[in-house]
């Protein structure tokens, strides 16, 4: 039951005491208004609606993402990329309220803010996928009793994906520029499809040159997978210094990321980035012809084949044949 003390002139105690549940006690400058307070708390208590949210009332959405980025965020692969998107969260009006204080309202203006600042929509709803992973956390790691904000906020549509080819003389151009080890790089990708990220991680004691197999123990997916190698990727492999163990090119994924850049910038190539490397990979081998869309998702580790149809496109009247 509720009892109501008063402190002061202007300061009235509300106290709740009920079995089961902890003490609650809050401060008001009229007793009305704790009588009110205490009527909703009981009532919630009545349905089975209340809920404790005194940890996440004394917690701000700044110090929740603070805690994720030093428990979570160092655990994950695309870590540096989780970093950069948190650190757009942060500067966020919704960082300065209470966790328990969030609604889909907040959430809501900050995607249009965000959109309206030039943000494209997968951008934005990497930023909105951020967010609601820290509310989650919250609820399952630190037993906040807060709903998910980011759950009942519409996110943008997902744009297209990259489109960028390699055009004219473009690659020529690029491979006469890089460094032995990035031209190594760079031809590696085009010829298998394989993520900067995973390329990079691939150790000398896992590429078996005379099968033509590199063992992928690292993937984006989690899950280890056999990359088969062209006579042109072994060849680009074989000219690298040669060692028993480590990394097979011997550099970081941002350093790689920032020399491609670098590169493209100084024989004045526009608008390509390193990941378009995979884009081209897998547009050449889909049009090629010789591939099913089972041998394209085993070559670049698609686990969706969906995510395969923008490379693939199967005439009805080639169908109409093999069905006799």
């Amino acid at each position: 039951m509720a009892t109501f003390v008063q402190r002061g002139p202007l300061q009235w105690q509300a106290k709740i005491r009920r079995k089961g549940y902890p003490m609650l006690t809050k401060t008001f400058e009229l007793k009305a208004d704790a009588e009110r307070w205490a009527r909703k708390i009981e009532r919630e208590m009545d349905t089975g609606e209340w809920r404790d949210t005194r940890q996440a009332d004394g917690m701000t959405v700044k110090e929740l993402i603070g805690r994720y980025q030093a428990e979570v965020t160092p655990t994950k692969k695309g870590a540096d990329r989780e970093v950069f998107r948190l650190r757009v969260l942060l500067r966020a009006k919704l960082a300065g309220l209470a966790v328990s204080r969030v609604r889909s309202a907040d959430v809501a203006e900050f995607r249009n803010l965000r959109t309206k600042d030039g943000a494209s929509a997968n951008t934005v709803r990497n930023d909105l996928n951020t967010l609601s992973a820290v509310f989650e956390w919250a609820r399952s790691d630190l037993s906040f009793t807060v709903e998910n904000p980011v759950r009942a906020v519409k996110k943008p549509s997902p744009g297209r994906g990259r489109e960028r080819r390699l055009q004219g003389g473009e690659e020529q151009t690029l491979l006469d520029a890089c460094s032995p080890g990035m031209r190594a790089l760079v031809i590696v990708a085009l010829e298998t499809g394989m993520r900067l990220g995973e390329l990079c991680v691939i150790e000398r004691q896992h590429v078996d040159l005379k099968r033509r197999v590199a063992r992928l123990l690292d993937s984006k997916n989690g899950a280890a997978r056999d990359v088969p190698l062209s006579s042109a990727a072994v060849a680009a492999i074989q000219a690298l210094p040669s060692a028993l163990r480590g990394p097979v090119f011997g550099i970081a994924s941002r350093s790689a990321t920032a020399m491609f850049s670098r590169t493209c910038k100084r024989v004045g190539i526009a608008g390509l980035r390193f990941h378009d490397l995979r884009h081209e990979a897998m547009s050449r081998l889909a049009e090629r012809g010789d591939f099913n869309v089972l041998e394209l998702a085993a070559i670049s580790g698609h686990k969706s084949l969906s995510m395969l149809k923008r490379y693939t496109h199967i005439e009805a009247e080639k169908l109409a044949k093999k069905l006799g």
